[in-house]
């Protein structure tokens, strides 16, 4: 309540929220791993999926620009996925992440995940020596 010269005046107030929360998808975990060979396995795993459209997978080789590979679409209940990533290596890491689409064009990005691949066979060529 509040007094207004000397008279009792009662004033409601309204709120509006918009809603802003994360998309209907809750991502239990999202692993990046390589083998020998250089070959990128993929796995992730949701507990809730509602109204998801699909799930991109993408990478880096400088943790700043992505390339997307292809979308899997999403199955809308809990569960595992998998891909792999078969390109060649041009520097030793490469960073990976997983961006969420819901129906609707909202995303979300997971966490990234760093790999290092080098093998006792690869060379690193560096400029020549300047005498």
């Amino acid at each position: 309540m509040i007094w207004l010269a000397g008279a009792k005046t009662q004033v409601w107030s309204y709120a509006v929220y918009a809603a802003t929360s994360l998309l209907p998808v809750e991502l239990r975990s999202f692993e990046a791993t390589v083998n020998d060979k250089g070959l990128v396995s993929l796995g992730w795993e949701t507990s809730l999926e509602e109204n998801v459209r699909q799930f991109v997978p993408e990478f880096s080789v400088d943790g700043q620009a992505f390339t997307s590979l292809p979308a899997i679409v999403a199955r809308n209940l809990p569960s595992s996925y998998t891909d792999t990533h078969d390109l060649a290596w041009a520097t030793v890491y490469r960073y990976y992440r997983l961006r969420m689409v819901d129906n609707d064009g909202s995303e979300s990005l997971s966490p990234l995940r760093n790999l290092r691949y080098a093998t006792a066979g690869r060379s690193v060529l560096t400029p020549p020596a300047i005498l």
